[in-house]
């Protein structure tokens, strides 16, 4: 099947460059894209529609450890991801395969022709996207001159991609890494186009934050990763298929003499048994400082005020996200598909209903002044997603409306109750008969959920 025709694949990860056997010429990006961030993603977005274009595949080249680690050992990296969740987060844009190739001292002596040589041996670049400050090869003696050059001895084409900037500065790993190690939470999703997160496995601590009356779930965070600044935020747990609010602390706890450093996560409204569970933690925003107590009375005084903050914080979340997509078109053989993301499922319920009504009608101009409300039941959530969609089908033919703000206040895998918002000056695009079940699938992914859905038209 041809890249962009028919239903779209998953990525393919190749972690032997040479066992690589591409059925066609590709474009290709390369780069450690820790983080995944809006640069990096307006780069792949950039290159992933281009290969759409000329049915070409679209594959990029990263590498595992960060060659800082082999090139300069005395100067340790701490990292914004797990190679598992670049992976993920990768996978996410659409791109049709991913090479991890290891990072060695052997690989380090490389030189920048010879690597170059080999990726074109194996991966059939047309096209090669890069940035400005691209560098390559054994001591970073390649550059992007030099790669032109290779790409008129080899046959293929090199597309500089200027940096991307936010707020009037460059994006880049280095810049998020400062903000998040800074406790700076808000200005690094700026620049990530997401909340920071950190994932971890909940170990045994001391118990002592549950008979303080604030059980705690304390996290074995992995080594070499970026985490905030000591301190108490505002935190979106995810655990399976839930998001539950909460109160995180990152410090040594020096209320209490303890000088291990910790990331400990209090569930708001929560009981219930996580030791062993793998949590991820999306930081919200940072409440204030970590700081010791005189008693243990006023420690637990101030935490009581932590959650009312936290509270606030949660109820009143607007991502401050730029650049991240509610939903993409896919193409599809006959009728039209959509694929939705969501970091959570109530986010991706809302999502997928966002993009049914953006493809039915242009509402740039609708102000909301209509409610509906929805209540539906189901089997799995599968058939819940198809009802929801269908029943918000139905209203619109009833009504003469369209709906572009969606609040989910209630789902699980058999239920649903939410309140769609909308009006009726529109301007329509297309009719949409009815929602399938052909390809159904939610899927769970490291950034959260994503699902495909094909409309009969």
């Amino acid at each position: 099947m041809a890249a962009g025709e028919g239903f779209p694949t998953p990525m393919r990860v190749i972690t032997d460059l040479g066992e690589a056997k591409l059925e066609r010429d590709s474009i290709l990006t390369i780069g450690i894209f820790d983080g995944v961030h809006l640069g990096h993603r307006y780069l792949i977005e950039g290159m992933v529609k281009r290969a759409r274009e000329k049915a070409l595949l679209a594959g990029a080249v990263t590498f595992d450890p960060h060659p800082h680690e082999i090139l300069f050992p005395h100067k340790p990296i701490l990292y914004l991801n797990t190679l598992k969740e670049r992976i993920g987060l990768l996978g996410a844009l659409g791109l049709d395969f991913l090479v991890v190739i290891s990072f060695t001292p052997q690989v380090a002596c490389t030189t920048a022709e010879a690597f170059i040589r080999s990726l074109h041996d194996h991966l059939r670049p047309w096209e090669i996207w890069v940035g400005q400050g691209f560098v390559f090869g054994y001591r970073r003696e390649g550059d992007v001159s030099q790669l032109k050059v290779l790409g008129s001895q080899l046959g293929f084409q090199v597309h500089l991609v200027e940096p991307l900037q936010v707020e009037g500065e460059p994006v880049s790993s280095s810049k998020v890494r400062a903000l998040i190690s800074k406790g700076r939470i808000e200005e690094a999703a700026l620049f990530l186009g997401r909340y920071p997160t950190v994932t971890g496995r909940v170990i045994v601590g001391a118990g002592r934050g549950k008979g303080l009356g604030f059980p705690t779930a304390n996290l074995a965070v992995p080594e070499k990763r970026v985490i905030p600044a000591d301190g108490v935020y505002a935190v979106r747990v995810q655990w399976e298929a839930e998001n539950h609010p909460a109160v995180a602390n990152v410090g040594s706890r020096p209320t209490f003499g303890e000088g291990k450093r910790l990331v400990e996560a209090h569930i708001l409204d929560f009981d219930g048994d996580l030791y062993g569970e793998e949590l991820r933690l999306e930081f919200i925003k940072r409440l204030r400082p970590e700081r010791r107590f005189p008693s243990v009375e006023e420690l637990v005084n101030q935490m009581h005020l932590d959650v009312s903050k936290a509270r606030k914080v949660l109820g009143q979340r607007r991502s401050p996200m730029a650049g991240v997509r509610r939903y993409e078109e896919v193409e599809h053989t006959a009728d039209a598909c959509i694929r939705a993301f969501g970091r959570d499922l109530p986010e991706l319920f809302a999502n997928v209903a966002y993009g049914m009504f953006d493809l039915l009608a242009d509402m740039e101009k609708l102000h909301p002044t209509i409610e509906r409300e929805v209540s539906l039941e189901a089997s799995d959530l599968e058939t819940l997603l198809v009802d929801w969609l269908g029943e918000l089908l139905y209203l619109r033919e009833a009504h003469g409306e369209v709906y572009k703000e969606f609040e989910i206040t209630t789902l699980s895998s058999t239920e649903l109750k939410a309140v769609a918002k909308g009006g009726k000056g529109f301007v329509p695009r297309m009719d949409i008969k009815a929602v399938t079940y052909h390809d159904l699938e939610i899927a769970k992914t490291e950034e959260g959920y994503v699902a495909t859905i094909v409309f009969d038209v």
